[in-house]
């Protein structure tokens, strides 16, 4: 029997880098968990065997492509491997729909014990991200925004001045800095700096990329410091 119980499991890994894909290949296979190569992935998550899947998740679209996954195959159990340590990067995968998920940089040995524990319709997580799931999902979760909202947060991650935002939307330099005051505090951000993080965890870019860095969000001392000291075994079904 494999370590991924009675019945194998047929497992894709969808990554950029073929150096990770390559050596994740090797680990997964040596603990006999059989690993697919797929061409057209949309049909492959759809197949009536048992299948799961590990996905990079480097930026906002990644975690996109793995809703519209699982919207395409609701039962599919997804490992996120994000490049962040930080517990808001795996609740961010989390959220966008993946089963469990772990950092880039875990051994092989916890690979294996993740994968496994997905195909089994477990979610192998640390302690601290189990506990505090609740209010790391709410920092993710993206608010209504007004237009001129939208537009204040844009102009923060973009590095704009307030003298170029105060033009922007046709307020004074002092109606301008108290908006930004006003919405700062109304999504739970401490500062400005707190306040463009968050926007950039929502999906605001510069020049429109919209794209969620997980490393850099981590330089903005947003995402949180990660705990792999103790492990919680969670059913997720």
């Amino acid at each position: 029997m494999g370590a991924h119980g009675a019945t194998q499991a047929h497992v894709a890994i969808v990554d950029p880098c073929e150096v990770f894909v390559h050596g994740l290949t090797d680990v997964l296979t040596r603990a006999d968990i059989v690993v697919e190569e797929t061409e057209d992935l949309d049909r492959w998550v759809s197949g009536k065997d048992r299948r799961g899947l590990v996905f990079g998740v480097a930026s906002s679209r990644d975690l996109g492509r793995i809703a519209e996954l699982r919207e395409k195959a609701a039962n599919l159990p997804v490992v996120g491997v994000v490049s962040s340590t930080s517990r808001l990067a795996l609740a961010a995968a989390l959220a966008s729909g993946a089963t469990t998920a772990l950092a880039r940089e875990s051994d092989p040995g916890r690979y294996v014990a993740v994968v496994a524990a997905a195909l089994q319709g477990y979610s192998l997580l640390p302690s601290g991200v189990v506990r505090d799931l609740g209010s790391l999902q709410a920092q993710i979760r993206r608010p209504d925004l007004s237009e001129d909202e939208a537009t204040i947060l844009e102009s923060l991650v973009c590095g704009e001045t307030i003298g170029r935002l105060a033009s922007r939307l046709n307020y004074s330099h002092r109606e301008a800095a108290r908006r930004v005051t006003e919405l700062s505090l109304r999504i739970g951000a401490k500062n400005r700096a707190g306040a463009i993080a968050k926007a950039a965890i929502w999906g605001f870019a510069p020049d429109g990329a919209h794209e969620l860095d997980l490393p850099a969000l981590t330089q903005l001392d947003v995402l949180l410091q990660s705990s792999n000291e103790h492990e919680a075994l969670t059913k997720t079904s």
